[in-house]
């Protein structure tokens, strides 16, 4: 899952592992991968991104059809 953080000029990501981090964005819409990484306690924006990160992991719980009830496993 990706989250365009404009503001920030980066992009936001949770990965399959549930790993949560960013990616700059450099001039010409290109991205710089090699300096990506977390947002560590020191970043401006660590304490908004945890609770960017809690509603990406909650959003990320959401079935792709919402409106398709959940099924429970039989045991």
């Amino acid at each position: 899952m990706a989250l365009l953080a404009e503001q920030w000029n980066c992009a936001l990501f949770l990965d399959h592992g549930g790993d949560h981090w960013f990616v700059n964005r450099l001039p010409g819409d290109q991205w710089d991968w090699c300096n990506a990484g977390d947002l560590d306690e020191h970043h401006d924006f660590y304490d908004a991104s945890l609770v960017i990160e809690r509603h990406m992991r909650q959003t990320a719980k959401i079935p792709l059809n919402p409106f398709e009830p959940c099924r429970q496993d039989a045991a």
